[in-house]
């Protein structure tokens, strides 16, 4: 099972533990961990938040477009090939100087243009591409939200995790879950822990009637059943599905 770090301490505080000495005491108890990886593979401080404010086809090619991209206090052409790349979306600017793995981003000129940079998708910068869709995978990352331009991406964009690989025993299906994982931890953690908020739901009509139910056994001494109606079907917020 893959949790993140991020999400654990949601409920429960860890960030005075060392990787090291959080792995050892998820041994102690019994939770066999495989490893634990950063979430990104990106480093130094020049990933931002960037918009596109204009895009236009580079002449001699099929695919690339010249983007001008604004951070909030400085315009950067960027030459750009993402199918999905147009103007008004917040995008991950990786700027020069900025390193994607082993990979450093340095200006290049192509058709006659100079590029200050990259627009990135989440692939470039280390995620797993089996853990995201086939549109965000195949071109730059969208950002969403209300998010500043200028602001650090990664840290903006919830991608300062690390990621532990664990082990959960068939015994144990209480583990299954983040929520059961950091109240075990809570055990030699001692710190307070945040339950989640109680969902209030407003009762009203009879499910039975509604169904039709009846019980034709005097075996049954007690049958629950509930029923939640006007069910919207939305995006997920960012926030989960960068846990996710």
């Amino acid at each position: 099972m893959l949790v993140s770090r991020n999400l654990i301490s949601k409920f429960l505080n860890i960030n005075d533990k060392e990787d090291e000495e959080l792995i050892k005491i998820l041994t102690s108890m019994g939770v066999e961990v495989n490893g634990i990886k950063n979430l990104t593979n990106t480093s130094g401080e020049a990933l931002v938040i960037g918009e596109i404010t204009e895009i236009s086809k580079m002449t001699g090619s099929d695919h690339l477009n010249l983007c001008t991209v604004y951070d909030g206090s400085e315009y950067y052409n960027i030459i750009c090939g993402a199918p999905n790349a147009r103007k008004g979306i917040k995008v991950i600017l990786a700027k020069v100087g900025s390193v994607l793995g082993n990979i450093k981003i340095n200006a290049r000129e192509m058709f006659g243009h100079k590029s200050n940079g990259m627009l990135c998708s989440l692939v470039e910068l280390g995620i797993d591409e089996n853990l995201l869709s086939k549109k965000e995978a195949s071109g730059i990352h969208e950002v969403q939200g209300d998010i500043k331009l200028g602001e650090d991406a990664v840290k903006a964009l919830s991608l300062d995790d690390k990621i532990l690989d664990i082990e959960i025993a068939s015994n144990r299906p209480d583990l299954m879950g983040v929520l059961g994982l950091a109240r075990y931890l809570n055990l030699k953690v001692d710190e307070k822990f945040n339950e989640i908020e109680d969902f209030n739901f407003k009762e009203e009509g009879n499910l039975k009637d509604l169904l039709g139910l009846e019980v034709n056994s005097n075996k049954v001494k007690y049958y629950l059943l509930k029923g939640v109606k006007d069910i919207k079907l939305a995006e997920s917020p960012y926030e989960i599905k960068s846990y996710l």
